[in-house]
């Protein structure tokens, strides 16, 4: 059965104020994005994994939908931030029936130079390596 799960939540065991949660338990994913600080986290169920990092400022407009493309059906976090003085829109996907999860972003406005990675993780399972784009 699929089910979705959002909610405000108190998370206080994983540092999260106000954080929109997202699962898909046949994907064997959950998402949470905290609107206050802008930490984000996906937790893996099998292996027992958790990635996490932050936007380095709070989020505004966080809404919650459901989608399709070509990799299945998906849930999905789409929230805005400031990278500096740069209006940023991201979007945190995770698929219902795979243990897949995209990451996107768009700059609001033109730029001569990138903004800051995203996502940029900081928390990443024991034994794994650093990895990039």
């Amino acid at each position: 059965m699929k089910s979705v799960f959002i909610s405000l939540l108190l998370l206080s065991s994983f540092g999260f104020c106000a954080a929109v949660t997202v699962s898909s338990p046949d994907g064997g994913l959950s998402l949470q994005l905290n609107e206050s600080t802008g930490a984000y986290q996906i937790a893996v169920k099998n292996p027992a994994w958790t990635f996490g990092g932050n936007l380095g400022s709070p989020v505004a407009n966080a809404t919650v939908g459901r989608g399709h493309d070509a990799a299945g059906d998906y849930q999905q976090i789409v929230f805005d931030w400031r990278n500096g003085q740069l209006p940023m829109t991201g979007e945190i996907r995770i698929y219902d029936e795979k243990p897949l999860a995209l990451f996107s972003e768009k700059c609001g406005v033109a730029t001569k130079t990138p903004p800051s990675p995203f996502p940029d993780f900081t928390r990443l399972p024991e034994n794994l390596h650093v990895f990039s784009y």
